[in-house]
């Protein structure tokens, strides 16, 4: 009887063995093809939306804030819960032209000590040199926009900005079309550049204006927070344009860093070296960014 017993047990716990040997070998090829699965999706790099034309802001964006709207809506006697270029336009006539002088006076004193905002410059050129097509849309005056022009060329430029931003649509761009955050102007440029408008990307200094603009007319957009404020404001969740229709896909604590962040996110065109911008000049901008990157 005693024989008998270990003969049964010795049987149950050969069996047993070989169960768990043919678990074995189902589990390992599977464990194997997992990881070479997990190992090749974490190979497959991201893809980032190709940008085809970029449009800007002007005042805050590109250039640094000189114009003082605080005074300016004092002197022009209007409310600064109002558009001040809507309200002066409903004034009787003799008090709409003395406004309009009035902001023409401030608007001239602006031109004289207009300076570009730290890294305008580079990123100009920066996308220039890939051939991306840049345009420009802003409440400032054609005049403005031709100062801006000559400040990143070094020369004298044509009074309409062609030379850099085209088109360069100001108030009175004609034909007129409604102010940011109305997106006409936006799909304007989109019909200009033959493109779809989720093609394109709003760069601008505001959530409420730049940001709703260019997410009005599903465009990708750069939100420049050069003092922080609407990413400290969104992180203690009072807002700032940090949800729904004012969140930017990018936000950029200053235009030096616009270019990291662009080929971070996006895809662009590769440096024409060849052509206009870039046939004498090496890419150091393309280099730094390719270095940065290769260490993350």
């Amino acid at each position: 009887m005693v024989v008998f017993c270990c003969w049964i047990l010795s049987l149950s716990l050969s069996f047993f063995l070989m169960l768990c040997r043919r678990a074995t070998l189902f589990v390992r090829p599977l464990t194997v093809s997992m990881r070479r699965a997990t190992a090749t999706s974490a190979q497959q790099p991201r893809r980032r939306p190709t940008i085809h034309g970029v449009v800007f802001d002007m005042d805050g964006t590109l250039t640094v804030p000189n114009l003082d709207f605080g005074e300016m809506y004092d002197r022009c006697d209007v409310s600064r819960s109002d558009d001040i270029l809507e309200a002066i336009a409903k004034k009787p006539a003799a008090e709409r032209e003395r406004a309009e002088r009035i902001i023409e006076e401030m608007e001239e004193e602006g031109r004289g000590g207009m300076e570009l905002m730290p890294g305008c410059r580079n990123l100009i050129t920066y996308l220039r040199d890939r051939a991306v097509p840049l345009a420009l849309v802003t409440r400032n005056t054609q005049r403005s926009v031709g100062r801006l022009v000559e400040l990143l060329e070094g020369t004298e430029a044509s009074s309409n900005g062609d030379a850099v931003f085209s088109p360069a649509i100001s108030r009175d761009h004609p034909p007129l079309v409604a102010p940011k955050p109305d997106p006409s102007a936006m799909f304007l440029i989109a019909s200009e550049w033959k493109v779809g408008t989720d093609e394109l990307l709003m760069v601008g200094d505001s959530p409420s204006n730049d940001v709703a603009f260019g997410k009005a007319a599903n465009a990708f957009t750069m939100l420049l927070d050069t003092g922080r404020r609407h990413r400290e404001e969104k992180e203690k969740g009072g807002g700032g344009g940090g949800g729904g229709r004012n969140s930017a896909d990018v936000v950029v604590d200053c235009l030096e860093d616009a270019p990291f962040l662009l080929a971070a996110h996006f895809t662009l065109p590769p440096p024409d070296r060849e052509g206009q911008g870039g046939a004498q000049t090496k890419d150091t901008t393309t280099e730094k960014i390719s270095s940065s990157l290769s260490q993350l």
